[in-house]
């Protein structure tokens, strides 16, 4: 059985009552498989009234599907979940899309439905109306005060300021994006921020539990902590599916991991004590592993080698054993999956180092020009660098900083001409010297097919489909090599979306590449990589990132800061 309970992580518990009464939500069991691999075993947990409940695991593991079994809008294979009568649910998926919401709404009227004071206020009004034409009788006045009572047991009275207290701590207030107000239609608002108000409705909401997917991969370091610290103190039941550590050590009670080998592990404590108990149970079923491992890696390069050499073409004799390769690894793939504790300690199938690349070789001059831009986003005026030249050449590397709101992304999104016609450059332009490639990243447009097979968004970028390289591109950014044939988009987790725009982004060769928080949902070996990938690379790199550790290590050449929409800082390495 793949399945150690938090009383087998944890050993030196003694199996108590729990004194915590009866759990919101009990997960007894739950398994989950997609078509062409399974995602999760056996997953067995509990979420209490006042518990932040952390799910961990690597992109793709099953977290997103574990959160929709639980509220319903996912069948697993096997398993139950019981609801506590009497309890709401608000959730938050990770693609904000799903949840239908009508884009003409505004912040004040999104946050006050999720506590249901929209309704309550429209009677109350009514009431008031009723009173001040004098058409109105006992039983009125006995109706509105029940509502008037309900309202203020909702804290209606006190919930303008709870909101400013969200839109704050999440870094939507006035002072900070110089543009949104309560009032302020989700239309108005970049995807990053719609996602911020979402979260900020979720936490203003009546809900008992909240059921968070990845929540913080549209906040910078302080809304991070601000986050961790309101879900700490917020006295309801918290699930939140995460792969950002630090947010989960500052306020996890108890940690649920989806392995890579399915395997389901509980523990109650942070994430740091969890680490240690896991690793001293996991180490003694590695020797096995790494025996498989070895074997695989020896006849994955054997088989890579002859691949990118055309020797399986040369006759069907040949291809035939090709064949038979694929299925001696798919076959390794799968004992190596069904060991006890495979991969959990971070064995990976050995790969190719791979670089960005250009597709020209362009000169020395400057390539990109941004010259005196001043843009607008309707009326509102984003970005004035009316006095600002800048010339990027080749080779050159720049990072741009600021805070939430200060135009970073709304610059990024016109060099890479990925905008609408609500953007305008109203003085001064942006533009490349020559036809070049461009590779744009970005959380909101991450420019890849909603459906299709993984390894045909790769190839389908050359004139010459290349499945070899396409292979060693994506096994690059963490995509199993077995099986890779048979994935489809649509079976992706939103971090394996992104790690695929990033492969996709590697096999244009882009001469300038344009990196907008490339790091969210990504796991340390991925980020390894990518980091290795960029710092070979020979084009020109403008990137955004609040990941201190990527920005360290990374050869950045330049640094411009904007405040409200002006260059404050420029300097040069």
């Amino acid at each position: 059985m793949n399945h150690i309970e938090a009383t087998e992580i944890n050993s030196n518990r003694v199996k108590e009552k729990d004194p915590k009464g009866s759990p919101l939500i009990k997960v007894s069991g739950l398994s989950f498989s997609t078509y062409d691999h399974d995602l999760f075993n056996n997953a067995t947990f509990q979420v209490h009234q006042n518990e932040v409940v952390a799910l961990v695991g690597k992109n793709g593991s099953g977290k997103s599907f574990l959160l929709r079994s639980i509220i319903g809008d996912e069948i697993p294979d096997s398993g139950d979940v019981e609801i506590s009568n009497n309890i709401s649910i608000s959730y938050l998926p990770q693609d904000i899309e799903d949840l239908g919401i009508t884009e003409s709404i505004t912040i004040k009227e999104l946050f006050w439905k999720a506590r249901g004071l929209d309704n309550i206020e429209n009677s109350i009004n009514g009431y008031y109306e009723k009173m001040a034409s004098g058409n109105y009788n006992d039983q009125d006045m006995v109706e509105l005060s029940k509502l008037q009572t309900l309202f203020e047991h909702k804290n209606g009275y006190t919930a303008e300021d709870e909101m400013n207290t969200i839109l704050r701590g999440l870094g939507l207030d006035h002072q900070k994006t110089r543009h949104i107000t309560p009032d302020t239609k989700l239309e108005e608002m970049s995807s990053g921020q719609k996602t911020r108000v979402l979260i900020g409705q979720s936490l203003f909401s009546d809900a008992n539990l909240l059921i968070l997917d990845d929540p913080t991969s549209h906040l910078d370091i302080d809304s991070v902590i601000w986050l961790s610290r309101y879900i700490k103190n917020c006295k309801k039941g918290v699930l939140i599916a995460t792969q950002n550590i630090d947010f989960v050590d500052a306020c996890a009670d108890k940690i649920v991991e989806i392995t890579d080998s399915h395997r389901v592990l509980s523990y109650t404590g942070n994430y740091s004590q969890y680490i240690v108990k896991r690793d001293q149970i996991l180490a003694s079923e590695q020797d096995n592993i790494k025996s498989k491992q070895q074997e695989y890696d020896s006849l994955f390069s054997t088989w890579q080698k002859f691949k990118n050499e055309g020797v399986y073409k040369i006759s069907q004799n040949m291809a035939a054993r090709g064949r038979a390769i694929e299925t001696r690894l798919q076959r390794l793939s799968n004992e190596i999956k069904g060991l006890p504790g495979s991969q959990d300690q971070g064995i990976e199938q050995r790969v190719r180092p791979l670089v960005f690349s250009t597709s020209k070789r362009e000169s020395s001059s400057a390539i990109l020009k941004i010259e005196n831009p001043v843009i607008s986003y309707g009326e509102f005026e984003a970005i004035d660098m009316s006095n600002v030249n800048i010339q990027l050449k080749r080779g050159d590397r720049y990072l741009i900083t600021g805070e939430n709101g200060s135009g970073k992304s709304t610059l990024l999104r016109v060099i890479a001409r990925h905008y609408h016609e609500n953007f305008s450059i109203n003085k001064g332009r942006i533009y490349t010297t020559e036809d070049l490639t461009i590779g744009y990243f970005a959380p909101d447009n991450i420019g890849i097919n909603r459906k299709g097979r993984v390894i045909e968004e790769i190839t389908g970028t050359k004139t010459k489909p290349n499945e070899a390289e396409a292979v060693s591109i994506l096994t690059f950014f963490g995509f199993p090599f077995c099986g890779l044939w048979e994935r489809t988009i649509e079976t992706l987790s939103s971090g394996e979306k992104k790690q695929l725009a990033l492969a996709k982004i590697m096999a244009i060769k882009p001469d300038i590449l344009l990196l907008d928080e490339p790091t969210d949902n990504l796991n340390s070996i991925i980020m390894k990589r990518l980091v290795s990938a960029i710092n070979s690379y020979d084009g020109t790199l403008i990137l955004i990132s609040h990941d201190t550790d990527f920005k360290n290590n990374l050869k950045i050449t330049h640094e411009i800061e904007l405040k409200d929409g002006r260059l404050t800082k420029s300097q040069t390495f």
